[in-house]
């Protein structure tokens, strides 16, 4: 129940735009905003991508992984400017906004990423800006901005882990100039770091 899947597949164009939503409904679960396995997107000029994750509209918050983008295995190239912006649906566990999974990511000049975790009843795991297991990000200029998911249960302190931007696994960033990243911890019981970095 994705907006946009792209799978085994490969990209090429001038400019791109993908923009893609979940689906809604009663105790959604999987459903990403846009999402890319195993493919080659390549792009002369600018690319732009764009999701929202599903929306699990059940009672207990019960569905998982409604993420907005996710990269998975994937490689994106273009020779000008990148701009990610993810938002994580609604629902309980990992509800990224944007997240890069053994992916690699080139771009010439500008690589811009915004993402915002999700939201719920009970949430948890959910990143704004998840790079994780030997991912790479290159460019002239990098600009990360995520916030962490919201727990909206005041009373459900069981919740963690809702942080603006993770770099985990081995995963890098490489700028011929600037590297901008800027963090703001989303809402839940505990470790809703801002920034967390770790091998």
């Amino acid at each position: 129940n994705d907006g946009v899947s792209v799978r085994n597949s490969e990209l090429f164009s001038n400019d791109l735009i993908i923009k893609g939503t979940g689906t809604s409904g009663s105790a959604i679960d999987d459903s990403y905003g846009v999402y890319f396995y195993d493919s080659y997107i390549r792009t002369i000029a600018d690319g732009s991508i764009i999701g929202n994750g599903g929306l699990d509209e059940s009672e207990y918050s019960a569905g998982s992984d409604n993420h907005g983008v996710y990269f998975d295995k994937t490689v994106v190239e273009s020779s000008n400017n990148y701009i990610i912006n993810g938002e994580g649906g609604s629902g309980g566990d990992a509800m990224d906004g944007v997240t890069f999974y053994e992916s690699d990511i080139t771009v010439n000049n500008n690589l811009i990423i915004h993402g915002k975790g999700g939201t719920g009843k009970g949430v948890s795991q959910s990143y704004g800006v998840n790079i994780d297991e030997y991912s790479n990000l290159e460019g002239q200029n990098i600009n990360i901005n995520g916030v962490g998911g919201t727990n909206t249960n005041k009373d459900n302190l069981d919740t963690y882990d809702n942080v603006g931007v993770q770099i985990t696994n081995n995963s890098e960033l490489k700028s011929s100039e600037n590297i901008k990243i800027i963090g703001t911890a989303g809402q839940g019981g505990s470790l809703n770091d801002g920034i967390y970095l770790i091998d």
